[in-house]
């Protein structure tokens, strides 16, 4: 048996608690199209919420809601890659900073044009070390600071930055250098 309501005539702070917890795929389709940001940020972030309902959050109008779906885990490449065009420069960085990001979108957004983006590829787990040989040249300390604090940074890329004109670049290289390699002087 089923009972229709109409949502409307239940609160946010009801819609949003539904849309959290139900498994309904139905009830979830509607919920993807609230009017209230909170319930459809809850929608993005339940973990029953299907691959095509997710589809459609990736084009919803809050970037809010966007990037819920840029930090999930279980996202799909063809919607981190869409996240990657995002105009939202948060929505960019949630997806650089996505362990499950592939390899080609790490590549496009480590040339972005906003440093906080290119940092937070710097900061990815899974980012490849040829990534990282590119952001050992970036223009922003951050970005190479990030480098020589990530755990995939080669050697010869540390020992690089350990000559680096910034400071905080410098002792990170030679901290981790020290760490990992403590053969080297």
């Amino acid at each position: 048996m089923k009972i229709l309501i109409d949502v409307n005539e239940i609160c946010v702070k009801e819609r949003k608690k539904i849309a959290q917890k139900t498994t309904d795929i139905d009830v979830l389709k509607v919920l993807a199209d609230d009017k209230s940001i909170d319930v459809r940020i809850a929608v993005a972030i339940n973990i029953n919420t299907p691959k095509d309902i997710r589809q459609k959050l990736v084009e919803d109008e809050d970037f809010v809601v966007r990037l819920n779906i840029a930090r999930d885990i279980n996202a799909t490449e063809e919607t981190l890659k869409k996240l990657s065009e995002d105009e939202n420069r948060e929505v960019r960085s949630a997806v650089a900073g996505n362990a499950n990001t592939p390899k080609d979108i790490l590549q496009k957004l480590a040339k972005d044009a906003h440093p906080g983006v290119r940092r937070d590829v710097a900061k990815n787990i899974n980012v490849t070390n040829d990534i990282l040989q590119i952001l050992a040249e970036d223009e922003e300390w951050m970005v190479r600071f990030e480098v020589a604090n990530n755990n995939n940074t080669s050697k010869e890329i540390l020992e690089k930055l350990e000559k680096d004109k910034d400071v905080h670049v410098r002792l990170a290289a030679d901290e981790r250098t020290f760490k990992n390699y403590p053969q080297f002087d």
